[in-house]
């Protein structure tokens, strides 16, 4: 017997953010669609139409590699494709190619007889653009999926040695999408907090206290590859990046240690508060939650590349040809945005100068 849409919806926690108004919404405009095994639902680099929702059997999902330099490195060989995970009824696919408006990294192939439910971009985007309340909880769900997404291929992304690549202040995006009430919020409820050198800001395996913003200083990351065996770096934070926002979203514990490096000092917004204002201001929700999917996705995306994966991300030297989008070719809007937010962030540095004196 098939299981409908709010039948899957129902029995995964997931979904919980979206009310039944939502779910119903979600069910009355989308399409079923049934795949044979092997069936390609998203094909890596291709545009795709619609957000999929999974509604019975499995999805395996893989990603290629480049070809520069993959063997001398220890990457993948450029002909093999690399199996990122599987995918298992109630879940998403699509959702970094919705929320950054790319091709998919990655494809998505049917591994045994299954079906999903189709929600046509042409329909959710206007919705989103119309309906406050709809977007403050879609977003929500949406950040909560790629933030699991993203530990999902964390090991992938720790064990692997990145490519060169030029630095772009990614957490800055997120100065990007919200507006200046919002900051002015923000600095209003925020904590400033000064750290000395190896004080421990997030714990692993606990629930940090509050999203933290990065005003200056810097701070490792350290994860466990193991039980029980010792914490190895993997990245480093400096200042306009935004910490503890996965454990938030998720309502999870943190799945690494933040450690401070040198001084620093951070704007804390804590937790209890952040949550409360979300629920209150649907305007807020929506452009927070987007912000913090924009963050997530960008991740997970040039997590991918700069490790050298996707047949899309061009190598160093190679032609770049005209009529192909390359997946770390930096758009105008991209560059529109991050100019953006570097004039909130610094303005938000500034009020926050004023708050002290």
């Amino acid at each position: 017997m098939e299981r409908s849409l709010q039948q899957v919806l129902a029995n995964w926690a997931d979904f919980a953010t979206l009310s039944e108004g939502d779910r119903q919404w979600l069910e009355s405009v989308g399409q079923a669609q049934t795949l044979p095994v092997r069936a390609v639902l998203i094909q890596e680099g291709e545009p795709i139409p619609a957000l999929y929702i999974l509604i019975e059997g499995r999805f395996g999902v893989s990603v290629s590699a480049t070809q520069a330099e993959a063997g001398e490195q220890g990457w993948p060989h450029p002909k093999q494709a690399v199996q990122l995970g599987v995918l298992e009824p109630g879940q998403l696919a699509g959702e970094v190619s919705f929320v950054d408006d790319r091709p998919p990294l990655a494809t998505v192939t049917a591994l045994e007889p299954a079906r999903v439910w189709a929600i046509p971009r042409c329909h959710l985007t206007p919705k989103l653009a119309l309906d406050r309340r709809f977007s403050s909880h879609f977003y929500h769900f949406l950040a909560a999926t790629l933030s699991r997404r993203l530990r999902s291929i964390a090991d992938l992304l720790a064990r692997t040695q990145e490519l060169p690549s030029p630095p772009l202040p990614k957490a800055l995006f997120m100065f990007g999408v919200l507006n200046d009430a919002d900051i002015d919020w923000m600095v209003a409820i925020g904590e400033l907090q000064r750290w000395n050198p190896g004080t421990v800001l997030i714990q692993a395996g606990e629930v940090p206290a509050a999203v933290y913003i990065v005003l200056s200083g810097s701070f490792a990351v350290s994860v466990s590859f193991e039980p029980e065996s010792p914490e190895q770096e993997i990245a480093q934070l400096s200042s306009g990046e935004i910490v503890g926002e996965m454990s938030f979203v998720e309502t999870a514990t943190a799945s690494a240690t933040v450690v401070c490096r040198t001084s620093a000092q951070v704007l804390a917004l804590p937790s209890s508060q952040l949550a409360a204002h979300l629920q209150q201001d649907y305007g807020f929700a929506t452009r927070f939650y987007r912000a913090i999917c924009v963050v997530v996705a960008d991740r997970l995306r040039e997590g991918l590349i700069k490790r050298g994966y996707s047949r899309l991300a061009f190598a160093e030297g190679q032609t770049l040809e005209d009529d192909l989008e390359y997946e770390d070719e930096i758009d105008l809007q991209t560059l529109e945005q991050t100019a953006l937010a570097r004039v909130r962030f610094d303005w938000m540095m500034k009020r926050l100068a004023t708050k002290l004196k």
